[in-house]
């Protein structure tokens, strides 16, 4: 989940972004941490790359030291329309998804590694105000409603079908976003872990036999 302070500051960037001007350049951004995430770019590699090639306005973030394009030809021969990014601190990070268009979240679907990783992503994305595009592991799928509040993909097919639907409609984009917001509020809020807490409490004190469900 996430502490208050990090909405106020993910908002605070969200509203500053949507008061700028109207910009011409689309950004895919991918907020990975460490080259662990090599394998999981390579899950869409192809596809951000086919739509670079035809959208000449797009541009995929990379922060430095996370990715090796290099290993990726497609996204190699694409580098003009790689834009660099410093690492920064978690406390920085609301900064850096406020700037992207587009947020992506592939990961190896089926690998127990990745089918361990959170909704971060999608949850710090929609704070805000970025849609995602994500893989279909279990706590994806378990969060992301396809078309309601982000879109699934898994396959070359279904990325390349869901970027260019991202990037060609702004309206999608924030509709997209708003949904995940209002949805990540409740499900990720410092109020929903009170609540969780409480119960816990609650069915501790009265024995399994008379406690409520949990969840």
């Amino acid at each position: 989940g996430f502490a208050r302070e990090r909405l106020e500051a993910s908002r605070a960037e969200a509203k500053r972004r949507r008061g700028a001007s109207a910009r011409k350049i689309v950004r895919i951004g991918y907020a990975s941490g460490t080259l662990t995430h090599q394998r999981d770019l390579a899950v869409c590699s192809r596809a951000i790359a086919a739509v670079l090639r035809e959208h000449p306005y797009v541009r995929l973030v990379l922060f430095k030291g996370t990715v090796l394009v290099d290993d990726l030809p497609e996204l190699s021969a694409r580098r003009d329309q790689i834009e660099w990014r410093e690492r920064v601190s978690v406390s920085e990070t609301a900064y850096e998804y406020a700037r992207f268009d587009i947020n992506i979240a592939p990961l190896e679907v089926g690998n127990r590694y990745c089918e361990a990783k959170s909704e971060l992503k999608f949850f710090e994305a929609a704070l805000a105000g970025t849609p995602t595009i994500a893989s279909p592991t279990e706590p994806f799928v378990s969060t992301i409603s396809h078309g309601v509040n982000g879109l699934l993909a898994s396959n070359d097919h279904e990325w390349y079908d869901c970027l260019c639907k991202l990037v060609a409609d702004s309206s999608l984009r924030r509709q997209l976003a708003d949904a995940a917001y209002v949805y990540s509020l409740w499900m990720y809020g410092p109020e929903r872990r009170r609540m969780l807490v409480r119960r816990l409490v609650d069915q501790l004190s009265v024995g399994p036999e008379l406690s409520p469900q949990l969840f």
